[in-house]
C-alpha cells in the first residue's frame, strides 16, 4: 500500500519502517497520514529530538550510512481498533524473530 494513501474517515494505517539498504522491519506504528509521519520520524531523529529513543538511534545510523528509511503501510484498520492492530503486528513480527526498536 502506498504511504501517500489517505484513510477513509473511520480508518487509519498501521505501518512498518525498513532500511532501504536491506534487512527487515525495525519499527511498527500507526498514522492517519503515513507520509507526514515518516517525515516527522526522520526530522525528530536527525535533529536530536529523540536522543534516548531506540528508533531515533536506528534512523540516525541508517541515514549516516547513506541509506534511507522506507515506510510500508501494512494494514488499514478501523480507528477504534488501531491499538489492538498495532500490538498484534508487533507481536507477530517479534514471533518471527524480527528485532523491532518499538
Amino acid at each position: 500500500m502506498d504511504v501517500e494513501a489517505r484513510p477513509r474517515a473511520e480508518t487509519t494505517f498501521i505501518y512498518a519502517l525498513y532500511d532501504q539498504g536491506g534487512g527487515g522491519a525495525r519499527y511498527v506504528g500507526k498514522s492517519n497520514s503515513p507520509a507526514s509521519r515518516l517525515r516527522v520520524h526522520r526530522s525528530n531523529a536527525l535533529t536530536q529530538r529523540s536522543t534516548k529513543s531506540h528508533l531515533g538511534a536506528w534512523i540516525r545510523k541508517v541515514e549516516s550510512s547513506g541509506s534511507k528509511i522506507e515506510m510500508r503501510v501494512i494494514d488499514e484498520v478501523p480507528r477504534s481498533l488501531w491499538q489492538i492492530a498495532e500490538q498484534a503486528w508487533i507481536r507477530d513480527f517479534r514471533a518471527l524473530g524480527v528485532r523491532l526498536v518499538n
